[in-house]
């Protein structure tokens, strides 16, 4: 989410480059409720991209950083990890929210960027790494 943070901050923002960090959000949430049960992947609260209530950028942040702490506070243990999905779920809802909001696409454009650039790195044997430029 950094990378998507950074790209959301220029004076002048790339498109592209949003929707590919967009889609690294998502990859990474989705990669998240395959290991965790119960947890869907989907904007359960159904707002319309563009209208989440106040959000700011620097929202973006706070949301993965409450889905952070959640996740954390399961792993160790502090209460029974069923007890954590409802929160879960809604920290997961309200960040594909935000990036409904955030992104100047909709996120199926984010989604299949993101799956050809995938398909790219690994025709190139690249799909190790880091940075964007691999």
């Amino acid at each position: 989410a950094a990378e998507l943070f950074e790209e959301i901050q220029r004076t002048e923002i790339d498109e592209n480059a949003v929707l590919l960090e967009t889609g690294d959000v998502l990859w990474y949430i989705y990669g998240l409720c395959m290991e965790l049960e119960d947890i869907q992947p989907t904007d359960t609260r159904t707002i319309a991209r563009g209208a989440e209530e106040d959000l700011k950028k620097d929202d973006l942040f706070l949301l993965v950083g409450k889905l952070a702490g959640s996740i954390k506070k399961m792993s160790r243990g502090d209460k029974p990890a069923q007890e954590f999905t409802q929160r879960i779920q809604e920290n997961v809802s309200r960040i594909i929210s935000a990036l409904k909001s955030l992104s100047p696409q909709p996120l199926e454009k984010a989604i299949e960027m993101n799956i050809e650039k995938i398909r790219k790195r690994k025709a190139n044997g690249t799909i190790r790494g880091d940075g964007n430029y691999r």
